[in-house]
């Protein structure tokens, strides 16, 4: 695994930033009292027992929801990189071209297509971190960083 300094973690402007998927508020099994977990993509582990498959690739991808889509097409329309297509009304997605860009989950009407992973840097997880001071205070909670 990359040292942090060895990977690529800073902007243009030099600040330190993260991929996360997801801010997890009221978290009690993960540490003792209430904690916020904050997930990070990119965890090399594959773990067997892992419930967050979204977390392994390094960076953003798509998810797909076969239920909540309507075939309607819209996805593969607006793609820029021509990386989704529709094979006998079955969604297919070229994971290798696609570049993360989010459009085809902004044109989805049913929301069957969601953007995995957003850029923040250090001062915007202080600042969702901080939400929570309160119940760290009076659980002996904290914050768990998990992937």
């Amino acid at each position: 695994m990359k040292s942090l300094q060895e990977q690529n973690i800073k902007n243009s402007k030099g600040e330190v930033k993260g991929l996360i998927f997801s801010i997890q508020r009221y978290s009690i099994h993960d540490g003792p009292g209430i904690r916020t977990t904050i997930f990070f993509k990119g965890c090399p582990l594959i773990c067997w027992w892992c419930h967050n498959p979204e977390g392994i690739s390094p960076k953003k991808e798509i998810m797909y929801f076969d239920y909540k889509c309507i075939k309607c097409k819209t996805c593969s329309k607006v793609c820029p990189t021509k990386s989704i297509k529709f094979v006998d009304e079955k969604f297919m997605i070229n994971r290798e071209n696609c570049i993360g860009c989010g459009i085809c989950s902004e044109a989805c009407p049913t929301g069957a297509i969601k953007l995995v992973g957003i850029e923040v840097d250090v001062k915007y997880l202080i600042r969702e971190i901080e939400r929570d001071i309160k119940l760290y205070d009076e659980t002996k909670g904290g914050v768990t960083f998990s992937g």
